[in-house]
């Protein structure tokens, strides 16, 4: 379940920091610039999976990129509520947000792959899948309700 939340948490993430990028420069090229950002750190996947294979406590490495996370959320969400939000700084953020997602990721993969008997791994690994389908698609429209033409609800 926390990894549900997790995902939801990445899709609204998504979904808000390319619109953040649209919203500082009226411009849809920024705005497809952030989006393909965010998806570059995914062809480290293969990297990132067999470096993580090594390291000892994954489950710090979970914790840690999920508090990491959350920070930059909270960082991002001031600076924009304060007006002083740039936009090479919202370049970095999608960035760092991007790769500790394939870090929480492979890291749970990891994490799966050591503590769930052999027996059990194909149900966990489903029922995985299946939740992060679900979060995948819904976080969109969670994120869209949370905006008001462009605009966060609580201004």
């Amino acid at each position: 379940m926390g990894s549900a939340l997790s995902d939801v948490g990445n899709g609204l993430y998504r979904l808000a920091l390319p619109w953040m990028a649209y919203d500082l420069s009226h411009s849809a090229f920024v705005l497809a610039a952030v989006a393909t950002l965010q998806s570059i750190p995914g062809l480290l996947l293969p990297i990132m999976g067999q470096w993580l294979d090594r390291i000892i406590h994954t489950r710090k490495v979970i914790v840690g990129s999920g508090l990491l996370q959350a920070m930059l959320i909270v960082c991002t969400v001031g600076l924009e509520h304060m007006h002083i939000l740039q936009l090479g700084f919202l370049y970095v953020i999608v960035g760092a947000m991007s790769v500790l997602s394939l870090l929480l990721f492979s890291a749970t993969t990891v994490f799966i792959s050591r503590n769930v008997l052999k027996e059990a791994r194909v149900a966990v690994n489903s029922f995985g899948a299946v939740l992060s389908t679900i979060t995948w698609n819904i976080s969109p429209g969670i994120a869209g309700f949370l905006f008001n033409d462009g605009e966060w609800i609580s201004r």
